[in-house]
């Protein structure tokens, strides 16, 4: 990406580990850089943050469980996230 007049420089402090994910999340998702990866990461919490402005819920499906997105500053759901399918089924309708 070439820099532009208009672009700002953020400098983020991480520990080696942190960084180490970074690199891991970055190689993972075929990214080519740790700015590619925060840009990526941006994009997810910006639309995690509109589903659950629209009241909806971010989940993930597997066998008979379903495990909520919990994350700090983003009001989803009910804070508990693990329940049954049935359950969720049975509140959802």
């Amino acid at each position: 990406m070439l820099k532009t007049a208009q672009q700002v420089r953020i400098q983020l402090d991480m520990s080696q580990e942190e960084a180490a994910g970074l690199d891991s999340l970055k190689d993972a998702c075929g990214l080519r850089s740790r700015s590619d990866a925060v840009r990526a990461a941006l994009a997810v919490i910006e639309w995690v943050s509109r589903e659950a402005d629209s009241g909806r819920r971010i989940v993930a499906l597997g066998g008979d469980v379903v495990s909520e997105f919990v994350m700090p500053g983003v009001t989803i759901g009910r804070g508990n996230n693990r329940w049954k399918i049935d359950e969720h089924q049975t509140n959802s309708k």
